[in-house]
């Protein structure tokens, strides 16, 4: 089996804001792009914790523009771009019900990811839809997930 998370095997592919985590396959397990032809761009992009996030042999396309992305796993893809954080581990909350229509990744807190994104597509909520917006900090964060930060404590005094 190849491409765990995406096979392409098109002319051209652009993927924002997209989380692809969780992947499992003996070629690609994260991204595979199967047709040297192939050009890929990657914008404010979580790729991380797949049986391998992006690997050479597995990788036939080019990538022209990487921007805001963390992608724990390259194996000698070359990624042209700004931005970026690679090769550092992007802990993820198991997918889960985290509200809206489908299950999602959190970002736990103190996450690499947190305010390093980018917004191309001026989308107004992240991957959970309407009551969710897709920037609660001073950016927005890398993948399909925006980090909500827990209410704050409340104190009660007692005299």
């Amino acid at each position: 089996m190849a491409g765990g998370g995406f096979y392409c095997k098109m002319p051209a592919l652009d993927i924002v804001n997209t989380t692809i985590s969780g992947n499992y396959a003996k070629r690609g397990g994260g991204v595979r792009v199967h047709d040297s032809r192939s050009i890929v761009s990657l914008q404010s992009t979580l790729i991380s914790g797949n049986s391998d996030d992006l690997d050479f042999p597995d990788v036939l396309g080019t990538f022209v523009a990487v921007t805001n992305c963390l992608i724990s796993v390259t194996n000698g893809v070359a990624l042209p771009g700004a931005n970026n954080i690679l090769g550092l581990p992007a802990p993820l909350d198991s997918l889960a019900d985290n509200g809206g229509l489908t299950r999602t990744h959190a970002l736990p807190r103190r996450s690499p990811a947190i305010d390093k994104g980018s917004n191309p597509l001026a989308l107004a909520t992240d991957q959970r839809g309407p009551g969710f917006p897709r920037q609660l900090g001073t950016a927005v964060d890398i993948g399909a997930y925006e980090y909500l930060p827990p209410p704050p404590a409340t104190i009660i005094c007692v005299q």
